[in-house]
């Protein structure tokens, strides 16, 4: 009996395998978002030649000649029109479509004077923005030689950092597949981090009644959040939910989420005083996790502008 209850006392070592598979993980999300950085800094790179990238050649209403990703400076309610000759001599394709993001802001996009379509992150009669819109527009076959304009209003104030991307012009296949080839790495990073977090939440449960082993149950649901939040921020999710105020709403509500659990794993690990002030710090997160939330859906205050508080 005096053996079992030494045994019992001794508290198990973190498993070597499981330092190598989170270090694995980390360096996997690390490249992620190096991928991601290029697709955002080269979006050149991602798309085949069957995709036009409109990015050169437009002009603003003052005739000043700008190339997009164009990034506007001005205060809430500025808009702002951009206008292309798109090109001729290019190949036709048979459904050609128009593809365009709105983040922050109501664009309107008309072909020869005539409105072809909005991309709205804030329809009418809607009291927030729903962060990221993803737009498919139909185009006329013989769009080639036709003026393309864009007008941009911009929705939330001067803080925020607005950009108005390139509008791309192909098959809906192709933009699709181009989308999904982007975000590859990243959302098989994310199902990676999924699983393992599973793994780790039903050891945590298993062994729930040790408290150094709790701290794989809140590992468990770090990774859990940080799959989930990753994933949010991936334009492919926007394929499979039309919804994007959902995502927009859960990806900051994430955000606010993540360092509780991390606390709580750190708080089990540690021994007093240190356990103590991460069991404050714990109190305080989960406090403003509150807080956020309420200021959100009792306030005007926007979902983004909770984070600053």
């Amino acid at each position: 009996m005096e053996v079992q209850s030494k045994e019992s006392r001794q508290q198990p070592k973190l498993p070597l395998q499981l330092l190598i598979t989170a270090a694995i993980i980390f360096l996997l999300a690390i490249a992620a978002a190096a991928a991601a950085v290029i697709g955002v800094r080269q979006p050149e790179l991602l798309y085949k030649d069957s995709n036009s990238v409109l990015s050169e050649n437009w002009t603003d209403a003052a005739g000043n000649t700008l190339c997009f990703p164009t990034h506007p400076d001005a205060h809430m309610g500025s808009v702002f029109t951009y206008s292309l000759r798109l090109p001729e001599g290019e190949d036709m394709l048979r459904a050609p479509v128009l593809y365009f993001t709105a983040r922050y802001l109501n664009a309107s996009i008309y072909l020869n004077g005539d409105l072809l379509g909005q991309s709205l992150a804030q329809p009418p009669g809607a009291e927030d923005t729903q962060g990221t819109v993803f737009t498919l527009l139909p185009l006329p076959v013989d769009h080639a030689g036709q003026e393309l304009r864009i007008e941009v209003e911009l929705l939330l104030g001067e803080n925020v950092s607005y950009e108005v991307p390139a509008p791309i012009i192909g098959s809906q296949c192709g933009i699709i597949s181009t989308i999904l080839r982007k975000n590859l790495l990243s959302v098989l990073v994310d199902i990676f981090v999924f699983c393992f977090s599973i793994i780790l939440l039903l050891f945590g449960l298993q062994k729930g009644s040790v408290r150094r082993e709790r701290t794989f149950l809140f590992m468990g649901l770090f990774a859990l959040c940080f799959a989930l939040y990753s994933l949010c921020t991936s334009d492919a999710l926007h394929l499979f939910c039309s919804n994007s105020y959902f995502i927009y709403l859960f990806e900051f509500l994430l955000l606010a989420v993540l360092p509780i659990p991390m606390a709580a794993a750190f708080a089990e690990r540690c021994r007093p005083p240190y356990r103590q002030l991460l069991q404050a710090d714990l109190v305080l997160l989960i406090v403003n996790l509150i807080f956020q939330t309420a200021a959100h859906f009792f306030t005007p205050l926007e979902v983004r502008d909770t984070v600053f508080l």
